[in-house]
């Protein structure tokens, strides 16, 4: 008996934890994107960031959000997609860190 119920509180603890994982992996990605917009917004602020250059990046950003969304749609994101996520994410905020120091200001 007793190794029944400890099975059961294995397989319980098991679906648990990996709807769990699923949750902050969405979490993370949101604010991932958040992030990026107020790196944008400081960019801005500063003058790093001409208008041509802040218009580009924001474009990029909404279309990063629209395709973690895509893929939550379905209600389950697989491994290849969170790992293209990661790497359009990677790509985006590599694009940011360019143009805010490429020596460009805004007049």
């Amino acid at each position: 008996m007793n190794l029944k119920l400890f099975v059961a509180i294995a397989i319980f603890s098991a679906a648990t934890y990996s709807s769990n994982a699923q949750t902050v992996t969405a979490a993370k990605q949101a604010s991932t994107i958040n992030n990026d917009k107020q790196r944008i917004k400081q960019g801005v602020k500063s003058g790093e960031l001409t208008a041509a250059e802040t218009a580009r990046l924001a474009a990029q950003t909404k279309k990063l959000k629209e395709e973690k969304d895509a893929y939550k749609a379905d209600g389950v994101v697989t491994k290849d997609e969170r790992k293209d996520f990661k790497e359009d994410k990677k790509k985006v905020s590599r694009r940011i860190y360019r143009q805010k120091h490429d020596g460009q200001t805004r007049p």
